[in-house]
């Protein structure tokens, strides 16, 4: 029974090792098709700040057919069931009526 139980615990292990590294594989080709974009001779960078105080990057090569967007400093993710603003908001004064 032992045996059974250990050989039922290896046969795991290199199932989720071959996993893992099948995971792996496919990390290391987005990362190297993201990489491409920026690499390429024809690529074209454009940078913003947004209203909520992120820095954008957009990088885009025709060559490569593909665009790249990066964001830093982006505002925490609202709570589910929790409101959240939308920034703020004024109301010009209204006319009264004569």
């Amino acid at each position: 029974m032992a045996v059974a139980v250990l050989g039922g615990v290896a046969v795991r292990q290199t199932q989720n090792g071959q996993g893992l590294e099948q995971q792996a594989r496919q990390a290391q080709q987005q990362l190297d098709a993201v990489s491409a974009v920026p690499a390429a001779p024809d690529a074209q960078a454009v940078h913003a700040k947004t209203a909520n105080g992120a820095l954008t990057t957009v990088v885009a090569s025709d060559q490569q057919g593909k665009a790249v967007f990066t964001a830093f400093r982006l505002p925490a993710r609202p709570v589910p069931g929790r409101p959240t603003s939308c920034g703020s908001t004024t109301t010009a004064p209204r006319a009264r009526p004569d």
